[in-house]
């Protein structure tokens, strides 16, 4: 048998065996017969790849399976410590890195403060030696890392995993990462990593057509469409922060003039708050920094209006019905069944909540608005970090769509 035929065969098996871990990921236990119906495969085939999965530590076999009355079968599960994924969610202040097991257990969440952005070689080997702290705490075996998944905020290449906002002047950020790993690496603009974590995770599960709002130091969207991520024809949809939603209004950073971003991002609350004090306004804002003007940032001013500051709730106020009637617009052209708030704004709750829906209802048709649902994320802070674990497990799992006899 030559070596070309050899590898195909081998890939064909590889691919039968992910799609057999698959199954497990929908069912807690599964016997050989099982598995044989779901895959459409011989049992004599699944039985052996089955062996190899146990011998390989994916899976274990279900001891509770032989208190069934009769001659049990085995049954097997999955083996939580046969393999782990890593989540690193990046944004412009934070880092957040989330490490699941092969069951998509959290095993441990670190998050961080991060070095600047801009100081890209800096932020690199900040996000690198994170990791790694990461994997030592927990004490995993690097050699069942099966691969990293990023999200980043701004604009992402994922087809060439390259970066464009930020990390993206020197090589593609998943090459670079990649070398230093050792592993596979995918990378995701943060807010579509969001939706998949609401998908997988999150409350998106058996939801057809959704958007994740990031409501943080910039504003992004995510989209699903058929219960399935939408990115658009370079991958790079979504981009509600830069709809226009004043007329003759101040430059964005992309350079147009009124995008919302302008007006109810966290950059923009925090530049607007920083003038008002400057100009006397009074706040709970000033007091809770001291006095100290340049200290004022995004989580201050969530605080203040935790506290029922009368200046934070009307900024905040303000910054709703801007967002909400963007997304009012956007419902009449997607017709959506659910819209999902992220990002450190949405854990103001019922205070930003009801300025966005209010919005929406006056800025969308009435057979269209009726029935949305509009709340906030439960798994907040998680869902990006979460979202890019998946970029990992379906990669290595979801494959039941590939014809394994392609590699004959």
């Amino acid at each position: 048998m030559n070596q070309t035929k050899k590898g195909k065969i081998s890939i064909k098996r590889q691919i039968r065996k992910n799609q057999i871990l698959n199954f497990f990921r929908q069912n807690e236990s599964l016997s050989p017969a099982e598995i044989a119906k779901l895959s459409e495969l011989t049992l004599p085939m699944v039985s052996d790849l089955s062996k190899e999965l146990y011998a390989d530590g994916y899976l274990l076999i279900d001891e509770t399976s032989k208190t069934k009355v009769g001659r049990p079968a085995n049954y097997y599960t999955l083996n939580p410590d046969g393999g782990y994924v890593i989540g690193v969610h990046i944004s412009v202040k934070k880092i957040n890195i989330i490490l699941l097991n092969l069951c998509e257990d959290i095993v441990l969440i670190k998050r961080h403060t991060l070095v600047d952005l801009q100081d890209e070689m800096e932020a690199i080997r900040h996000i690198e030696g994170k990791v790694y702290e990461v994997i030592e705490e927990a004490e995993i075996d690097y050699d069942k890392l099966l691969g990293i998944g990023i999200a980043i905020t701004g604009l992402v290449d994922r087809e060439n995993g390259r970066t464009i906002t930020y990390l993206g002047s020197g090589e593609p950020l998943k090459k670079t990462m990649e070398e230093r790993f050792k592993r596979p690496v995918f990378i995701e603009n943060d807010v579509n990593a969001m939706a998949l974590g609401e998908i997988y995770f999150g409350s998106g599960k058996n939801i057809s057509h959704m958007a994740c709002i990031n409501l943080d130091w910039e504003i992004g969207m995510g989209l699903v469409f058929n219960k399935e991520l939408y990115v658009g024809n370079k991958g790079l949809a979504g981009e509600l922060g830069h709809f226009k939603a004043v007329d003759n209004g101040e430059i964005c950073s992309c350079g147009k003039l009124g995008c919302l971003e302008t007006v109810a991002s966290g950059r923009a609350l925090v530049s607007k708050a920083k003038m008002a004090m400057a100009e006397g306004t009074s706040s709970k804002v000033i007091h809770i920094v001291k006095g100290e003007i340049d200290d004022i940032n995004l989580d201050v001013l969530i605080t203040a209006a935790k506290q029922g500051d009368n200046y934070a709730l009307k900024l905040f106020e303000e910054a709703g019905h801007y967002i909400g009637k963007t997304l009012g617009s956007m419902l009449n052209l997607l017709n959506l069944e659910r819209i999902l708030l992220e990002g450190r704004i949405s854990e103001l709750g019922n205070t930003i909540l009801y300025p966005i829906y209010s919005s929406i209802i006056q800025n969308s048709l009435v057979e269209i608005n009726e029935g949305i649902n509009v709340e906030c994320s439960t798994i907040h802070d998680k869902a990006a970090s979460l979202g890019a674990t998946t970029l990992i497990s379906n990669h290595l799992f979801e494959t039941p769509l590939v014809d394994a006899n392609q590699f004959v």
